[in-house]
């Protein structure tokens, strides 16, 4: 999974008419505004009025300003973060040329996870713990985004039918989930298709290839598995077949 490092964020209310820059800030922002108004994003001389739902993604060196709503106060979530190097591949949409502005399905999961976050910086403070299970929380949120760009009225798992090879794949993924020597061509021999065709015909129905796949899999579990209870992420780590404890410290 990809390295990445959270530098600040939180859940803020401006006074109507507030506006913010023009300005050009040295790492990612991600910001979702959850009741959405007469907000407008301005970028690359495009704007967007900031509709119910929307999430403004900004890159480290481009010019953007906010103008708020001149009658109402404006709520917004915002996290900013950064690699420590090159954009990792799984996250080209982050890249130049990159969408400025989305809006999420109904059933997208960032919200959840970016209030997860904050919940989670509130109640550890800066324990190693904490930094590693918001690490984890992260990855998930960019991946989940990733996917609401693929395809945002599905996700991987979705009830629409699928052909029957692939259930059967993705059965074996969920089924051995924990464990952390299953292998891509393993997978493939479930679905009694070849492994090129069956990774063809996977990334057409899910929009992911079939590791992308496992890696969302075993990151939401193990995101389920730290909220729902208090254990320590190496051993959420072990139980989605990450093998090594100090995974999620360093990714």
């Amino acid at each position: 999974m990809f390295p990445i490092m959270l530098m600040t964020g939180g859940d803020f209310v401006v006074r109507p008419g507030a506006t913010l820059g023009p300005r050009v800030i040295e790492d990612y922002e991600i910001v979702y505004f959850p009741d959405g108004n007469h907000a407008v994003y301005r970028t690359g001389g495009r704007e967007w009025q900031l509709a119910p739902g929307s999430v403004v993604l900004t890159r480290p060196e481009t010019e953007h300003e906010y103008r708020f709503d001149r009658k109402k106060a404006t709520r917004h979530w915002f996290i900013h973060f950064d690699f420590g190097g090159a954009l990792p591949p799984e996250l080209t949409y982050l890249g130049e040329g990159g969408p400025d502005v989305v809006r999420l399905p109904e059933s997208s999961a960032v919200p959840v996870l970016m209030q997860t976050i904050f919940r989670n910086a509130h109640r550890r403070g800066d324990s190693g713990a904490a930094a590693a299970y918001n690490t984890l929380l992260m990855q998930a949120l960019l991946m989940e985004l990733k996917l609401s760009l693929d395809d945002p009225a599905s996700a991987f798992g979705a009830s629409a039918a699928k052909p029957a090879p692939l259930a059967a794949a993705r059965d074996v993924m969920r089924r051995r989930l924990s464990d952390a020597d299953l292998t891509i061509a393993e997978i493939a021999e479930a679905s009694g298709w070849s492994h090129e065709h069956f990774t063809r015909q996977f990334y057409k129905h899910y929009g992911m290839s079939p590791r992308e796949a496992l890696l969302r899999m075993r990151i939401e579990r193990a995101s389920g598995l730290l909220v729902s209870r208090p254990i320590p992420v190496s051993e959420a780590a072990e139980a989605v077949g990450i093998r090594d404890p100090h995974y999620f410290s360093r990714a």
